[in-house]
């Protein structure tokens, strides 16, 4: 059986992975922050924490690559607009 602090402790590093998702996914440099602070404390703490370091990072390139298609698809569908008006 899991222990209970092993369930929670996933749950958090889950919340702190959505969380990266939509500050990365949105391009902002507040997306860079949770994966150096988990880095720092790594350092400081515990290696363990780099897997949640990882997962992070992870989180943060796949967020940057979906929005960055988003904005590609968004520019098209600006320039059929403007195409469609002359």
């Amino acid at each position: 059986m899991v222990p209970l602090n092993i369930i929670i402790l996933l749950i958090i590093l889950l919340g702190f992975c959505i969380a990266e998702f939509f500050l990365a996914k949105k391009q902002w440099t507040y997306g860079i922050i949770l994966p150096v602070t988990f880095t720092v404390i790594a350092i400081l703490v515990d290696p363990i924490i780099l897997i949640a370091v990882l997962l992070l990072v992870i989180a943060f390139v796949i967020a940057l690559l979906v929005g960055k298609a988003q904005d590609k698809k968004r520019t098209e569908m600006e320039k059929m607009h403007i195409q469609d008006l002359q």
